[in-house]
């Protein structure tokens, strides 16, 4: 056999034996990376009060593991990990001085980025803390609605003390570390249950080693509620106001009044404001009020020691005697005879006898008369009180009576252009930008019918419905009505068209109505608009159509008079009624006459 041949042999045999090596169980190797169990294991106290554990190098491994049970067949939980073979012993200083603590070692090896844990852990030894600290004596009160205190006995030798509340979890948080033997818990909540404990420590070079926890003090935490301070004044003759400082965490109150201050307290009513009225008060005499507040936390409520009594006595000026009557068309006049000792009146205004009664206006003494706009037709409640100084009589009798209507002829037809289409779907009218005519003319519209209503002159008008009706409805309800005098139709016009107005019209009578009210709107210098005349339309349905003397008034450019088209809305409305009323020969009524 040559050499050659003995060489392929051999290389054959060793390529078996490494397919045979690779095919191997890992089993078959793994027993050899477990580590042995750690010897000579020894527990002592340590100069810095916490307990060292040391024990045999084991060659070959990677690192050890420390753990720690408080009984020989306790539960052991892992506290160390360490690594390299030379590091054969560690301090435990988190421990509580007087307890015996019991450890046990094993160490651990990796081999190809696995971890083989020592499957005997070593002997278990134990030892305790030379340091000697007494367990803390735990008292613990209410000091304020969210406060605690809590307070303790001195322990001989620590360094400071630890206070811990225990949570919802079962678990307790420490909440401070302090030096002295008291701690205030500034962040309890009102009607609420806390479980606190405390722990001494010492610390020695620069490690803490603690006591036993202390009893458990439990302090449930009171509402306290504070006593409100409440004074009390006259209103008016017949009824006291009492009132008094906001008390935290309360939310109502309770007002209670006597006869004289040490008197029996009947409850008067609640309140959730900080302020209450009396109206079953008598003039004459002499009330004492008291105020308790209330707080309610988790479902329970707590009530306030009644405040000190506040008293008023009551003072009285007669209540004026009243006559309501009609003054002219949308006017109403009330008068009263002067009251002794008033220096003002007011006089309120409801639409129903029981109904809510608005302030129209105070007057001074010497006014003995008011005159206010009310709706044309519609029924008006009033009522006067006077006052005092500083209080108010009773209020008068009411009186009602029913506004002047407007009289027989003065009709008119005000249609909004454009907006609701014959097919009932919405026409814009011209467009610049985001304002479309119809939103433009609708205020305007608005203004002028309230102007001619406030005038004494009945109105039809598509604009008390926001433009509900189109054209041809419109022309066809003011002409259901004979005693249309004029039909206006407020409109304006698209964005390429000059600055101005430009009245339109087809019959000679709708010449004059036109000129009527372009005099009204271009003479009114708030308004700064000029015109482009007055201009006769014959292919118009709205001037042609209706039976009544018509217009359509185009109130401007869209876009060369913006300005006062959305911005002077109401006042181009009044400038148009002014014009409307001169063509009817009837009084305009300023808006400022109606306050």
């Amino acid at each position: 056999m040559s050499i050659t041949r003995k060489s392929k042999i051999f290389l054959s045999l060793v390529l078996s034996a490494a397919m045979i090596i690779a095919f191997m169980p890992e089993s078959t190797f793994a027993a050899s990376y477990y580590p042995s169990k750690i010897t000579s294991v020894k527990a002592s106290s340590a100069s810095n009060g916490g307990i060292t554990i040391r024990w045999a190098k084991k060659s070959g491994v990677t690192g050890y593991r420390v753990y720690r049970a408080t009984s020989a067949a306790g539960k052991y939980t892992r506290i160390k990990e360490l690594s390299g073979s030379s590091s054969i012993s560690y301090t435990n200083v988190s421990i509580t001085a007087g307890v015996r603590y019991y450890y046990k070692v094993r160490a651990y090896k990796t081999v190809s980025g696995k971890r083989y844990y020592g499957k005997t852990y070593s002997s278990v030894v134990s030892a305790k803390s030379s340091v000697s600290l007494a367990t803390p004596k735990l008292t613990g009160a209410q000091y304020s609605a969210t406060c605690n205190k809590l307070t303790w006995d001195k322990v001989s030798g620590a360094s400071g003390y630890r206070v811990y509340v225990l949570e919802e979890s079962g678990s307790y948080t420490r909440l401070a570390t302090v030096t002295s033997t008291s701690y205030s818990d500034t962040k309890a909540v009102t009607a609420v249950k806390y479980s606190y404990r405390v722990r001494a420590y010492r610390t020695i070079k620069g490690t803490n080693t603690y006591s036993k926890m202390s009893n458990l003090a439990e302090v449930t935490t009171k509402v306290s509620i504070a006593r409100p301070v409440a004074t009390a004044a006259q209103k008016d003759a017949v009824s006291n106001s009492i009132t008094w400082a906001t008390v935290k965490n309360a939310y109502k109150y309770t007002i209670a009044r006597a006869a004289s201050e040490d008197g029996d307290y009947d409850t008067l009513g609640t309140s959730t404001t900080t302020s209450f009225v009396d109206d079953t008060a008598k003039s004459r005499v002499t009330y004492y009020y008291k105020v308790a507040a209330y707080a309610k936390v988790k479902g329970t409520v707590y009530k306030s020691y009644y405040s000190k009594a506040a008293s008023v006595t009551t003072k009285d000026i007669e209540a004026p005697v009243i006559a309501v009557s009609q003054y002219k068309v949308g006017y109403n006049k009330v008068t009263w005879g002067n009251v002794v000792g008033a220096v003002k009146y007011r006089v309120y205004r409801a639409t129903s006898a029981s109904g809510k009664y608005s302030l129209l206006k105070e007057y001074d003494a010497g006014s003995l008369a008011s005159a206010k706009y009310a709706t044309p037709g519609k029924t008006y409640y009033y009522k006067v009180r006077a006052k005092a100084e500083d209080y108010y009589s009773g209020y008068s009798q009411v009186v009602s009576v029913k506004t002047m209507k407007a009289e027989t002829g003065l009709y008119v037809y005000l249609a909004c252009g454009h907006g609701t289409q014959t097919d009932g779907s919405w026409d814009p009218g011209c467009v610049y930008g985001k304002y479309t005519e119809a939103a433009l003319m609708l205020p305007i519209t608005k203004a002028m019918t309230s102007a001619m209503r406030r005038s004494g002159v009945h109105v039809y008008t598509d604009s008390d419905k926001n433009n509900n009706l189109n054209m041809i409805k419109s022309v066809a309800l003011s002409n259901s009505h004979s005693n249309i005098k004029a039909y206006v139709d407020i409109h304006c016009d698209y964005s390429g068209a000059k600055s101005g107005t430009m009245p339109l019209y087809y019959s000679s009578s709708g010449k004059v109505l036109a000129t009527a009210l372009n005099d009204a709107v271009t003479g009114d210098a708030s308004l700064g608009i000029g015109t482009n005349g007055v201009t006769r339309r014959t292919d118009l349905y709205a001037l042609k159509a209706t039976n009544a003397v018509a217009c359509i008034f185009e109130t401007g450019a869209i876009k060369a008079d913006l300005a006062v088209l959305s911005g002077k809305s109401k006042a181009y409305g009044e400038a148009l009624a002014r014009g409307l009323c001169a063509y009817l020969g009837v009084d305009y009524y300023a808006a400022s006459s109606v306050n």
